[in-house]
């Protein structure tokens, strides 16, 4: 019997041990964004292959590394927030990996071949193993994040699918701590940008986000409608209200988001 609450508690030592020697600030992930992310959201791919070829000096490598270290257990023990950010991050920072792991690419659907449409085969790509293997590809790390365990529709406005068309990248990491404030930013920020959401037309056009995971929208803020009443300009919002408004959607550009100097 002792044997047995002795191992108990070094096993929960060990866990709790193991959980925090992840550093819930992201500092290098941060560290990345502020040098490679410029403040439109455009990421200098190019600069941070090459760079990317230095591993000891590489603070992406040594980030996608600490992703790496997180077991299924450990991550199971932490907090939501700290789940959710995490998560967030990985998206962000494998989706880069993905593209430049492959470059030159002119879009992320470029992987794909002539069916990613149907198939939406770069989300599918199995191109690393995290939290012992439960995730492999982009699409099981965005599966995760609309789960009944987050129910936050505002993730959608958080991971970037390295495409001009999505939610521009924020330029620094995402951590628990102020995970909501920031969520609620991000939500401003892509819908005070006329190039993902234009109000000032007659007939608005929004993201077609909205369309793809108008379920998560409608599930967890009420509508896609009180959400856009919610988080965009304050000066559309009596005209987003108005039953008259017209609604559409823009176009959606999956040129790769690169910052080309």
């Amino acid at each position: 019997m002792k044997l047995k609450i002795a191992f108990a508690v070094w096993s929960a030592w060990s866990l709790a041990g193991a959980a925090a020697a992840f550093d819930h600030q992201h500092p290098s992930w941060s560290q990345v964004l502020e040098e490679y992310v410029n403040p439109i959201g455009l990421v200098d791919y190019e600069r941070l292959k090459r760079d990317h070829l230095e591993p000891s000096s590489s603070s992406f490598v040594k980030y996608i590394a600490q992703l790496r270290t997180v077991s299924h257990q450990h991550y199971q023990s932490w907090t939501l927030d700290q789940k959710k950010a995490f998560l967030i991050n990985a998206y962000n920072a494998l989706t880069i990996k993905l593209i430049i792991d492959n470059m030159p690419v002119e879009s992320i659907t470029d992987l794909g071949g002539w069916w990613w449409w149907l198939t939406k085969k770069p989300w599918k790509i199995e191109f690393f193993m995290l939290l012992d293997g439960h995730v492999r590809s982009l699409q099981t790390v965005q599966n995760s994040l609309r789960s009944e365990e987050f129910a936050d529709y505002r993730i959608h406005a958080a991971i970037s699918c390295a495409s001009l068309s999505c939610p521009p990248l924020k330029r620094d990491a995402y951590v628990a701590t102020t995970l909501d404030e920031d969520l609620d930013m991000q939500m401003k920020i892509w819908l005070a940008d006329p190039e993902r959401n234009d109000f000032s037309r007659s007939k608005i056009k929004i993201s077609k986000i909205f369309a793809w995971y108008q379920e998560d929208f409608n599930h967890w803020g009420g509508s896609v409608h009180m959400v856009l009443l919610k988080f965009a300009p304050a000066i559309y919002r009596q005209k987003i209200q108005s039953h008259s408004t017209m609604w559409g959607y823009l176009p959606y550009n999956w040129d790769l988001n690169i910052h080309r100097k």
